[in-house]
């Protein structure tokens, strides 16, 4: 039994050294780690500095005062009365 531990361990350890057992353990590792940090890739290269720009149609003015304090992400377009002028404005955006 003791010549097979011998053995196995020669074998492990030669194996361990080659080109293709490093690219098999790294690179799943590397594929997990681009996957993971995509969407702060995708953020910090597509995403725009400007605000996102919405109209509400709402009778209730709580939504564009919840919305309107967030101004850091959202530029909310008030004029609007009904949703004819509001679907005019978004468009010109």
């Amino acid at each position: 039994m003791s010549k097979f531990w011998v053995i196995t361990s020669q074998v492990y350890k030669r194996r361990v050294k080659t080109k293709s057992f490093l690219i098999s353990l790294l690179l799943p590792l590397l594929i997990g780690a681009v996957i993971f940090a995509l969407p702060k890739i995708v953020d910090y290269f597509g995403g725009g500095d400007e605000p996102t720009k919405i109209a509400i149609i709402s009778e209730n003015p709580a939504f564009s005062m919840a919305i309107s304090a967030d101004k850091a992400n959202f530029k909310v377009d008030k004029k609007n009365r009904n949703p004819e002028e509001s679907k005019k404005s978004t468009d010109n955006w």
